[in-house]
Formats: C-alpha cells, sequence, structure tokens
C-alpha cells in the first residue's frame, strides 16, 4: 500500500490503528467506533444500509420525498454536555448520514477520499492549520473527519480538546 514518506506505517502504528478502529469510546457517547460503519462483512461499508433507520430525508428534509437517500447510523444529536439536542429531523432517534459509508477496502490507493473528495490528498492538522503530510495524506485526512462530527460520532460543538477528555 502507498504511504506518504511523513507518515510511515510501522508495526506500532498499524496495531493502534486497529485498536482505535474499533473503539467505542472514541464516540462522544460512547456507542459508536469506525468499525461500526465499516464492516469487512459488508465489503468494508455499512451492513445496516438498508435497514428503516437508515434513511435520509435529503436536501429538502422531508422523509417520504424523491430526494431520500440511504446513509449510515450515526449518534443522537447532544448537546457537548450530554443533553440531547431536537433537530426537528431525526431526534429523538440516531441520526443518519446524508451518504453511506465508502468501503475501506482499498482506501489508501484513493487519493481523497469521502463521497464528495473532502479528505486528500493532502493532511491538514485541524488544530495547527499546518500542512503535515502535502500529498498522499487522505487516510490521515480522513481519519480525523467522524471523530468530531456530530452526526458520526460527536457532539454539536466537539473539538479536538473534548475528544482528548
Amino acid at each position: 500500500m502507498p504511504e506518504p514518506p511523513e507518515n510511515p506505517l510501522t508495526a506500532e502504528k498499524a496495531l493502534l490503528g486497529k485498536f482505535l478502529f474499533w473503539e467505542e469510546q472514541l464516540s462522544h457517547d460512547n456507542s459508536t467506533s469506525c468499525g461500526t460503519c465499516h464492516l469487512s462483512e459488508a465489503g468494508g461499508s455499512d451492513a445496516r444500509v438498508g435497514l428503516p433507520r437508515s434513511i435520509h430525508p435529503g436536501f429538502d428534509g422531508l422523509f417520504g420525498t424523491e430526494d431520500d437517500v440511504a446513509g449510515s447510523i450515526g449518534v443522537v444529536l447532544q448537546a457537548c454536555g450530554g443533553s440531547p439536542l431536537d433537530d426537528g429531523v431525526f431526534f429523538p432517534q440516531r441520526q443518519v448520514t446524508a451518504r453511506r459509508s465508502q468501503s475501506t477496502i482499498g482506501a489508501g490507493y484513493h487519493p481523497t477520499l469521502f463521497w464528495d473528495g473532502r479528505a486528500g490528498p493532502e493532511f491538514t492538522d485541524p488544530e495547527t492549520g499546518l500542512v503535515l503530510i502535502p500529498s498522499g495524506g487522505a487516510l490521515e485526512a480522513q481519519a480525523v473527519g467522524p471523530i468530531i462530527s456530530m452526526v458520526e460520532m460527536g457532539c454539536d460543538t466537539r473539538d479536538w480538546d473534548g475528544v482528548r477528555q
């Protein structure tokens, strides 16, 4: 697998990555890991897509219309203090992403990740804004998004200080 020279693969990093991939405590409510939406049994994607609870209402925000999409089930929208928030769409149930999670199979070979290509090819430190990997950093760029996303694993104002707590 290609790897950026700024972040060479080591056995220790691979082991840490496996632990973190399955760690539900990275989510704000301790319920969701990366592996929740990326299962090898489902081709590296979300096996829950197709369930009635995996529908996102699309751009118009209304269920049962033509723009509804199958997405990946995330967390209940919460304030970072733990209080549930009514988003007017999913409350009190878990939110659903606007797209199904992409497969992890072959992900290291893609110059960009996410359906809209927002991760990569460069990796920018989410706290300092410094470009740490100018090219080939799609995996690193992708890995920092879901943890602070209020739909996938985070809460309404989660930042990296909140993740470290």
